[in-house]
């Protein structure tokens, strides 16, 4: 590839990503409004004036046609998932961390983003009648998660971690009154 190509590259890449934020959605609407006012079209002007090796994207830039979503981490896509739709588990995570953007690979992925969320420090696991659910560390269960106390321990919380995937390693004690 000669740097001439590998710059057109570098700007094409540049531009998608320029043409994927909010900023330029309000320039496409600001440019219809003009050309709906009698003005001439800034998006026309710049396909006309574009070099023909490139159509694909200028036709993408001057139709609106969206762009493919940018790959994402699976852990990074976890975390918006978990912050958007509450504690999940580990298959309904995968699934909307996969709309996010995030890539799954092999014929059972499943093992792989298990692993991956509970050694990333931002995951915890949290059982729920009988179900492990995936949550957000530092970040407080949802009211619908909080087991009902059954006992004064429960009321003054103990600091029992034994609920979650793990068991007592990670609990914290309280001393005995």
């Amino acid at each position: 590839m000669s740097m001439l190509e590998k710059i057109q590259t570098l700007r094409a890449e540049a531009l998608e990503e320029a043409m994927a934020s909010p900023a330029f959605e309000t320039v496409r609407a600001l440019d219809a409004a003009v050309v709906s006012a009698g003005g001439k079209s800034l998006l026309e002007a710049a396909k006309e004036s574009k070099p023909k090796s490139e159509p694909a994207l200028i036709t993408r830039v001057v139709t609106g046609m969206t762009l493919p979503a940018k790959k994402m981490s699976q852990g990074d896509a976890a975390e918006l998932a978990l912050r958007e739709k509450g504690p999940l588990p580990v298959g309904r995570l995968q699934e909307a961390a996969e709309q996010k953007g995030a890539v799954f690979r092999g014929d059972n992925p499943v093992p792989s983003f298990r692993s991956m969320l509970s050694k990333d420090a931002r995951f915890r696991s949290v059982q729920r009648n009988n179900m492990y659910f995936w949550w957000l560390k530092g970040v407080e269960l949802p009211r619908e998660f909080m087991p009902e106390p059954t006992s004064i321990d429960d009321l003054l919380g103990s600091g029992s971690n034994a609920n979650e995937e793990g068991g007592d390693a990670n609990a914290a004690t309280m001393p005995s009154l």
